[in-house]
């Protein structure tokens, strides 16, 4: 489910409430604008998601409470935090950590080539997060560069992941048509529209590492491609490599991009892996 919200009007459009100044606006997106803001009982910064309820369907009002219950219960150092939430009659307005040095997307445009050294310290902060909410069986299901952050400027292990707007918790009730993610990122079961479970994930972290040890190269999309191009690789599931990589992390890949689940990796399990 897709709600594009129009730009707001040019009067003042965020109900902060006294205790919180506006800074700047962050991004404008698909499920609402996400807006820099100093809260000034505790002199911190923080980012608010900002809704207006008027110009959104009420099933994506539900779907931004569900995500505000998920947030509400996680506490690991590379997920963002979560401060509570302010619904008035016109907006639903959701306060997270401030991360500040931006996507991890725009980092590997900068980067020349990023090392294996490199790659694995992302990893490997990535799948402890991932680990912890597969354990509280939360699934992310939209894993991708876009929705990791760099809290700290250069320092890889201080990725965040962000935007829950698309998790879902008690997977054993999940139905095979609850069809979502990032197209370029999602599972062959996904594709397939079969019934799948949190290995999702798993798969968009192995995309996510072949990009990094390919500067940037997609394993199964190239531009131009269309859909059904896209999903046929995938489905495949066949892997050219463009760089020269260890034995060790092309293994770890083959095991992450395993289009059987049930032989995927578990993030357990990859943590383990000597090349992690």
């Amino acid at each position: 489910m897709e709600i594009y919200i129009d730009e707001f009007t040019r009067d003042f459009p965020y109900e902060l409430g006294s205790d919180m100044k506006y800074i700047e606006t962050i991004d404008h997106g698909a499920f609402g604008t996400v807006i820099h803001v100093l809260d000034l009982s505790t002199n911190q910064d923080i980012a608010v998601k900002v809704i207006n309820k008027d110009r959104t369907r009420y099933s994506y009002i539900d779907k931004l409470k569900e995500e505000i219950s998920i947030l509400k219960i996680l506490d690991h150092p590379n997920i963002v935090k979560f401060y509570g939430y302010i619904e008035t009659n016109n907006q639903l307005l959701i306060k997270m950590e401030y991360i500040r040095y931006g996507s991890l997307k725009n980092w590997i445009k900068k980067q020349e080539k990023i090392s294996e050294e490199q790659a694995s310290i992302i990893l490997r902060r990535l799948l402890s997060a991932v680990e912890y909410l597969h354990s509280k069986q939360i699934c992310h299901r939209d894993i991708k560069p876009a929705n990791i952050m760099l809290s700290r400027e250069n320092d890889l292990d201080s990725i965040k992941i962000i935007d829950f707007g698309l998790s879902t918790q008690n997977f054993d009730n999940l139905i095979n048509n609850d069809y979502c993610g990032t197209y370029i990122y999602m599972a062959p079961e996904l594709i397939e529209k079969k019934l799948y479970f949190n290995s999702v994930d798993i798969w968009s972290i192995g995309v996510l590492m072949f990009i990094l040890l390919n500067k940037g190269k997609h394993p199964f999309y190239t531009k131009g491609d269309n859909r059904s191009e896209i999903a046929k690789k995938i489905k495949i599931g066949k892997i050219n490599f463009y760089e020269k990589i260890s034995p060790m992390a092309k293994h770890l890949l083959l095991k992450l991009l395993e289009p059987n689940p049930s032989w995927r990796y578990t993030a357990s399990q990859a943590l383990k892996h000597p090349w992690i």
